[in-house]
């Protein structure tokens, strides 16, 4: 009867293992998408370094939040994003500069012009 017990305990253990590796290969909609753009100076088009840019999905998505800089030219790109809807936020310190719903990837690239307040 043991035995029994033992296989049970490895097919379980084999089933998870299958289940987990199917969930970490990518879905069959596509690779990753990025998304990319630059933030500029609305009157001499010069990008803007050193500033926060994120896309969120809606709340109730299973979508994580992705955030990164500006560099000195004032590009930015956004990895591992799946398609679809997300809010565009462009902050500077905690004071938001910018704020767009976009839609990944039909919007890529983007260039957001900044007027100064």
């Amino acid at each position: 009867m043991r035995p029994a017990v033992l296989n049970t305990r490895k097919s379980a253990g084999l089933l998870l293992f299958v289940t987990l590796a199917y969930l970490a290969i990518p879905s069959a909609s596509g690779d990753p998408i990025s998304f990319s753009g630059t933030v500029v100076t609305e009157r001499d088009h010069l990008g803007i370094p050193n500033l926060t840019v994120s896309l969120s999905p809606h709340a109730d998505s299973m979508k994580a939040k992705k955030v990164t800089t500006t560099n000195n030219e004032g590009r930015f790109t956004l990895n591992e994003l799946e398609s679809g809807q997300y809010l565009l936020e462009v902050f500077q310190g905690l004071t938001i500069l910018y704020r767009e719903v976009v839609n990944v990837p039909q919007q890529n690239p983007t260039e957001i012009r900044l007027s100064p307040k």
